[in-house]
């Protein structure tokens, strides 16, 4: 639904994210970087769902928040507040980073908290 922060499971490892604007259509930061090419090269943009999850290997989830969140409407206005950006960054401003931003105001990334975490876990501290 237009408003929703979703994601699709890529390559079985990895989620990708976007915001649904309604009409078939997501804000994205847009797959460059998994065709190999310089990340710098990432870009906010509008696509279709079809495009959203064509890299995908799973299907389309709606990402869950607990608190206070902006408007759909808000959320849609913020997402294309940032159409045209490419300052994509994988551990400081991904597309993880870009929903939850549009939703809640602030710039976080579970996956990549999570990951930390398991890592952390395998070397103890002494």
């Amino acid at each position: 639904m237009r408003g929703d922060h979703i994601r699709v499971l890529r390559y079985g490892i990895f989620y990708h994210h976007a915001i649904d604007i309604g009409n078939g259509k997501v804000i994205q930061y847009r797959g460059e970087i998994i065709k190999g090419k310089d990340p710098k090269s990432s870009i906010v943009g509008i696509d279709s769902t079809s495009e959203f999850i064509r890299y995908g290997g799973s299907d389309i989830e709606i990402v869950n928040y607990d608190g206070v969140l902006f408007s759909p409407d808000e959320v849609v206005k913020r997402a294309k507040g940032r159409l045209g950006e490419n300052l994509y960054n994988i551990f400081f401003n991904n597309c993880e980073h870009f929903c939850y931003w549009c939703k809640t105001g602030r710039s976080k990334c579970i996956q990549l908290n999570t990951i930390f975490n398991d890592i952390r876990s395998i070397f103890p501290k002494k």
